[in-house]
């Protein structure tokens, strides 16, 4: 599924939060606008992160949760490495710790 009235420059593909939340929320507009972020890389940065403001709900809520999934996975990598490191020093032997 293609979001429709996409410019010539824009990133193609549609994540599924957005397909999702556009056929739930349609045209449901917020009387003030609020930011989103999309990946939008360029030849000279790849990783190049560009702010634009909606006032559509359902294009908000579509760009929001793909981010605070990445935030929440790296949150988990952290933490799952972090007690791993610290169950292995309670059992490993002293010249064995990795601190």
């Amino acid at each position: 599924m293609q979001v429709s009235g996409k410019f010539k420059g824009a990133t193609k593909g549609t994540s599924y939060a957005s397909q999702y939340s556009r056929k739930i929320l349609k045209d449901t507009m917020l009387p003030f606008r609020l930011p989103t972020w999309i990946h939008s890389p360029t030849p000279v940065n790849p990783f190049r992160i560009k702010k634009i403001m909606t006032l559509r709900l359902a294009t908000f809520t579509g760009r929001t949760i793909p981010v605070i999934g990445w935030f929440v996975l790296a949150a988990d990598v952290a933490q799952i490495t972090y007690e791993a490191t610290v169950r292995y020093n309670r059992i490993a032997q002293k010249e064995d710790k990795l601190w």
